[in-house]
């Protein structure tokens, strides 16, 4: 890592006895504050630099809502633009979620929940499976409800 202005710019080098030497396996950057920050993902197996993976992580110092998102970058890879991504929200309803869209079906799959161990409840919004773009949810026994 090297420092840079009000960012670290990070870089990862990996060698393989008989293959390779000091190809880069990822690199990225991060504020000082370690707020925000980005990590691209390459394949070291490939005989040029080929990135695979984009990484981007946010987070609150004040709320402590946090999120990761991983999109796949892949040239050529009909999953390209395809992401997870987790996070937190502090002060929702459901205050931990998954967005998952994937690029080939042009579909997206919403979940949210309530980590508190003594409530789970949640739901879930996926058109493809659904047929529609409603929540469905369910309550801490992880039954099938209405949703408020």
């Amino acid at each position: 890592g090297r420092l840079e202005s009000n960012q670290v710019q990070w870089d990862m080098f990996v060698s393989r006895q008989g293959a390779f030497t000091d190809r880069r396996w990822f690199f990225g950057q991060s504020d000082l504050l370690v707020t925000e920050g980005t990590w691209t993902l390459n394949d070291p197996n490939r005989a040029t630099e080929t990135s695979f993976l984009f990484i981007e992580w946010q987070r609150d110092l004040q709320s402590s809502d946090a999120s990761i998102k991983y999109t796949n970058v892949l040239d050529g890879n009909a999953g390209k633009g395809s992401y997870i991504e987790y996070g937190r929200l502090e002060n929702a309803e459901y205050d931990l979620f998954y967005d998952i869209f994937n690029a080939e079906t042009g579909n997206e799959t919403d979940i949210e929940w309530d980590r508190n161990p003594a409530t789970v409840a949640g739901r879930v919004a996926d058109e493809n499976r659904f047929g529609d773009t409603n929540w469905r949810c369910w309550d801490a026994s992880g039954d099938d409800i209405d949703c408020p």
